[in-house]
């Protein structure tokens, strides 16, 4: 739960609990209400410090994961800046891409972590409208077809009508992030998006995911293959947003998985 929230619902809890006593001591003249005051005062306080370290201790997290985060691109950028300008690099059209991937990498590393910190502080407005589940998975799959095709990977639909409320935006962009998630950890086999209902499932033939990395995947830099993450250029939060996203609407994903089988995300609206 988001600290804002948790905060609010605390005040809100005390501030139920100590009205009605409060109304029923002025009426009555009650002094033994100071006292009880001065406790509830005491526990707010407690709560309110308690509370303020574990937002401190998230934000020291947040900012030692995003030094680590930001520290491997950034040395391997300035290394290869620093042989271009030393001329022990010639500066080739290779490396002069090289160097602009890694700015790409740190570019959508600010962005994800700009919008994750919006998600988690209420700053993200969804905009819902009614469309078809449909229309948006082949939206999607016509996205990642041509990379499907050249990975010789199978992208497959197998889905159905449903109108559902939603932001159109936000949940094509949680399905670009596990569908691209999908196609990286597959090396052959397929992709299938399908729907029922208001449930859609994302199924891939990839290495899968161990036992016990599955219930750490949805963490904010975590990753099960780090190596293949920074080859591929991963930011290590596209998942994070797509359940904050998810959750935004009210609904879930969680994720099954099998090493050796693939993985099944499923979303539930």
């Amino acid at each position: 739960m988001r600290f804002k929230t948790r905060l609010i619902l605390c005040y809100s809890f005390l501030f139920v609990l100590t009205t009605p006593v409060f109304v029923y001591a002025l009426t009555c003249h009650i002094m033994w209400v100071c006292v009880y005051a001065a406790l509830v005062t005491l526990i707010t306080a407690l709560i309110s410090i308690l509370l303020i370290k574990e937002y401190g201790r998230r934000q020291r997290r947040l900012t030692t994961d995003v030094a680590h985060e930001l520290r491997t691109p950034l040395a391997c950028l300035q290394g290869s800046v620093e042989a271009l300008i030393d001329g022990v690099w010639e500066p080739t059209t290779e490396r002069l891409e090289s160097c602009n991937e890694e700015i790409q990498r740190l570019t959508k590393l600010v962005t994800d972590l700009s919008l994750l910190t919006d998600i988690e502080w209420e700053a993200v407005k969804l905009r819902k409208t009614d469309f078809d589940i449909a229309g948006l998975l082949e939206v999607t799959a016509a996205q990642f077809q041509a990379e499907a095709e050249r990975e010789g990977i199978r992208l497959v639909l197998d889905i159905e009508s449903r109108m559902i409320h939603a932001d159109y935006d936000r949940l094509k962009q949680v399905l670009v992030n596990i569908v691209s998630n999908a196609l990286k950890y597959t090396d052959e086999g397929s992709v299938t998006l399908r729907n029922r209902g208001r449930e859609i499932t994302v199924a891939d033939t990839g290495c899968g995911i161990a036992a016990a990395d599955l219930p750490r995947i949805f963490e904010r830099f975590y990753r099960a293959d780090a190596s293949r993450d920074r080859r591929t250029g991963a930011s290590g939060v596209g998942l994070t947003i797509a359940r904050s996203l998810i959750r935004a609407h009210g609904g879930d994903v969680v994720a099954e998985s099998e090493m050796g089988k693939g993985s099944v995300f499923r979303i539930f609206l």
